[in-house]
C-alpha cells in the first residue's frame, strides 16, 4: 500500500490524497490559510480513530456471526492544550 499526497494548485493549501485508488481532497481551514475544501490532517486523524473502532466492531461481529444493524461512532476533539503537548479524543460507540 502507498499513500501519496500531491499539491493541488487550485487552492492555497489544498492537496490531493491518494490511498488505494481512492482520492480525497485535503485542505487547511480558512483560519489556517486554506479554503476548507476538504478535511484537514487533524480531521483525518480523528476520523481514522472512529473508522477503526467501527470497522473493528463490525469485523468481530461478522467473525462471531453476531448480527449488527447499525454502528455509530462519535469522536470529540479537545485540542485546547495541544500546544503544551496534550491532544484529547473522546469516542462514543453505539
Amino acid at each position: 500500500m502507498a499513500i501519496h499526497l500531491t499539491r493541488d494548485h487550485s487552492g492555497t493549501m489544498r492537496h490531493t490524497l491518494r490511498v488505494n485508488g481512492q482520492i480525497i481532497a485535503v485542505d487547511a481551514s480558512v483560519a489556517e490559510g486554506g479554503q476548507a475544501s476538504g478535511p484537514n490532517p487533524h480531521d483525518l486523524y480523528d476520523a481514522a480513530l472512529g473508522a477503526c473502532k467501527a470497522l473493528t466492531v463490525l469485523w468481530w461481529a461478522n467473525k462471531k456471526q453476531i448480527p449488527v444493524h447499525d454502528i455509530t461512532v462519535d469522536v470529540v476533539r479537545d485540542d485546547s492544550q495541544e500546544r503544551s503537548g496534550t491532544y484529547r479524543l473522546q469516542t462514543n460507540l453505539a
